[in-house]
């Protein structure tokens, strides 16, 4: 299989979209369990599909742009999970191709070929919750523009080229937070390997920062520029990591891909047939895999999607590994066996093939359905809590939607400014149904009693309370 995308045809990227069609179909056909993030996204969407404004009517951490998307998806599909799942389908294969692309026109290899691409695919099922639409894929698509621009431009670029590379990352910025990092390492690399003019460095902030200022208009003129930056920017310093599953998880999750991208750095910088352009983007990629960690490392949820961001450098290091071995059947055999190694990875992993106390337990990740989801479906709700598994069959009510933003009003009720707040958001958009999973609603009726008369406890299921028709 590898010879087929050692030939420089473009015909091969669709052998290339074949495959990631081969591995993903199985399970999006058969069915794949929905996650809580996938649940929140999906209900940010129609939070702005029925008119709210992000960060002033629904208080959430997610980038402007990305849920911007959201939005356009509810618009299309509703709640649609399968929706999702195409559009990350499509966005792979547009990565993939673009980041084929970027190397051979640049000469990166030693022979032109298109194994970077259906290695790009493959490293892209690395996790069953890499088949859906997560901030980090949606951003990659403009991260791996800024990385073409950072590997072709020299001294002799236009400033209008060096710009857009800030620009890219501005887009970035504001559909997943952590891609600021990526500004760093483009202005690092241009600055070791390819620019030596601090003015056209200089270009690549200043095209960063007139993207965020921008943006950062429509908020200001929408009095909703202290709340964007109180929930997205400020949020990353001061709201806990949402811990889906844990850290050694993560490093478990790792060790296969991890140890492949070791031997292929490794193998790569220890062979002696580059050229010194061929070397420099060697090192650029480094620097991009340094950045990787350093962006998941400052994510605010601890998911195995924030290890996307480690597949263009697996790609390309991948590739390296593979066209440097002089043994083709040990380059097959290697290229075979880690691909089978991945997607077997993926498929036993999620079926519970492993034993989840030994590898990775998804219980904190994928949405289950209790007794109270049973229950109430189709209703106008409010969670006062951190279960957003509850939104998937209803509608969120109120702006209280992330709960860790939510507690800077829900826990000062003593407060009377707060409580009036807090009453004034029930007026205008009240809930049919109040999920209570930490005791909060007999405080907020004890110091809002006008809406407690609203309001009736369900005997059969604890901490629900019911609009009284």
């Amino acid at each position: 299989m590898l010879e087929f995308f050692k030939i420089n045809d473009p015909i091969r990227i669709i052998g290339a979209l074949l495959i990631l069609l081969a591995i993903r179909l199985p399970l999006i056909l058969g069915g794949i369990d929905i996650t809580l993030p996938e649940i929140g996204w999906m209900t940010l969407g129609e939070a702005l599909a029925n008119g709210k404004k992000m960060y002033l009517d629904v208080w959430d951490n997610t980038g402007p742009l990305a849920a911007g998307i959201y939005w356009i998806l509810f618009n299309i599909g509703g709640k649609s999970q399968w929706l999702m799942q195409l559009l990350s389908i499509l966005l792979v294969m547009h990565q993939a191709y673009i980041f084929n692309r970027t190397l051979l026109r640049n000469n990166i290899y030693n022979q032109k070929n298109y194994i970077p691409a259906v290695l790009y695919v493959i490293f892209m099922c690395m996790s069953f919750d890499f088949l859906t639409l997560p901030p980090v894929l949606i951003a990659l698509s403009f991260l791996l523009q800024v990385l073409r621009s950072v590997i072709r431009l020299d001294n002799r670029s236009l400033d209008q080229e060096v710009f857009s590379i800030g620009a890219w990352t501005g887009v970035a910025t504001l559909i997943y937070i952590p891609s600021i990092f990526f500004l760093a390492m483009a202005i690092l690399s241009l600055a070791s390997f390819r620019i030596s003019s601090i003015r056209k460095l200089f270009l690549a902030i200043y095209g960063f920062v007139l993207v965020i200022v921008f943006y950062m208009s429509y908020p200001f003129f929408n009095d909703g520029l202290q709340e964007f930056l109180n929930q997205y920017v400020y949020s990353y310093f001061s709201l806990p990591t949402v811990k889906y599953i844990t850290l050694p998880e993560i490093i478990r999750l790792c060790i296969a891909p991890g140890i492949f991208l070791t031997l292929a750095i490794f193998r790569t910088f220890t062979d002696r047939n580059f050229v010194n352009f061929q070397v420099s983007c060697q090192q650029i990629m480094l620097i991009w895999v340094a950045t990787a960690a350093a962006a998941v490392f400052f994510s605010v949820d601890l998911a195995p999607y924030q290890l996307i961001l480690f597949v263009p450098a697996l790609s390309f290091f991948g590739t390296h590994f593979l066209l440097i071995q002089r043994r083709k059947l040990f380059a097959e055999l290697t290229f075979l066996v880690s691909s089978g190694a991945i997607v077997a990875l993926m498929y036993l992993s999620y079926h519970r093939s492993i034993p989840s106390d030994s590898f990775v337990d998804y219980k904190n990740y994928i949405a289950t359905e209790d007794q109270i989801g049973k229950a109430i479906k189709g209703k106008k709700l409010l969670v006062l809590g951190e279960d957003i598994s509850y939104y998937k069959n209803n509608t969120l009510a109120t702006k209280y939607y992330n709960w860790d933003l939510s507690q800077k009003h829900l826990s000062k009720l003593n407060n009377y400014a707060i409580i009036s707040a807090v009453y004034k958001e029930f007026e205008k958009d009240i809930p049919e149904v109040i999920i209570d999973q930490h005791g909060l609603a007999e405080q907020l009726f004890i110091h809002a009693p006008i809406l407690a008369e609203k309001y009736v406890k369900d005997p059969n299921l604890n901490g629900v309370y019911k609009l009284k028709n």
